[in-house]
């Protein structure tokens, strides 16, 4: 990872501050508390305080989600394709993805994003542009990059995040393109990363038809 100016949290700090400008749109507390501080007594207490410092830092901000639900477990894709697989079943692909929502209802939510003081500490930063909207997507994009770098660390540093795809793809930001949430490319290596959100049929087959023809793996989560 790119290094930053010194910040407090020491190397939880660093990289934290490091995913937000790079990675993902803002991370909670709980999210914090179980990857930086899963082993220590008091997570949360740990994980507030460290989000408390940087905001006092003026690197952090909070940020208010009123249109998410409550963090679901995202533990592995619920879609993988590769090369050579046949086409999915989209009807099928679509109502697995659109099922972990049904009954649920929005739950205030605590997070933190990167301010433009934070996005300029890391060498090619960026702030996220945060739209009400994308709240729960959002949410859940940071729930599946922390999953993630747990289960491939290696990718997690080859992360490149939909604010920074088409500056990696040498396109100006109003090109229309389909944009993934990230791709990771390590060595010529490419692979598409999307967290599927209530996908009707129609966007799960336009995701499928672009990237089997681009003959990128993709995984939906």
């Amino acid at each position: 990872m790119p290094r930053t100016s010194s910040i407090g949290g020491g190397l939880a700090g660093q990289e934290l501050l490091e995913i937000l400008a790079l990675r993902v749109n803002f991370v909670t507390v709980p999210q914090v508390a179980r990857t930086w501080f899963e082993h220590t007594e008091h997570s949360r207490t740990e994980a507030r305080a460290l989000l408390t410092s940087l905001v006092k830092e003026n690197v952090l901000a909070p940020r208010l989600l009123l249109n998410a639900y409550a963090e679901q477990p995202v533990e592995k894709p619920v879609f993988v394709w590769e090369l050579g697989d046949p086409t999915p079943d989209y009807r099928a692909l679509s109502e697995r993805l659109r099922a972990r929502w049904h009954g649920l209802s929005w739950l205030e939510t605590q997070a933190f994003a990167v301010t433009q003081r934070g996005a300029e500490m890391v060498a090619g930063g960026l702030t996220p542009a945060l739209h009400a909207e994308d709240e729960n997507h959002d949410l859940h994009v940071t729930a599946m990059f922390l999953t993630i770098r747990h289960e491939h660390p290696e990718w997690a540093s080859h992360w490149i995040s939909d604010r920074h795809y088409h500056q990696e793809r040498g396109r100006p930001p109003e090109f229309r393109e389909k944009t993934p949430d990230a791709l990771i490319r390590i060595n010529g290596f490419r692979r598409v990363i999307d967290f599927g959100g209530s996908y009707h049929v129609r966007k799960v087959t336009s995701i499928h038809e672009f990237w089997s023809a681009a003959k990128i793996p993709y995984e939906l989560w």
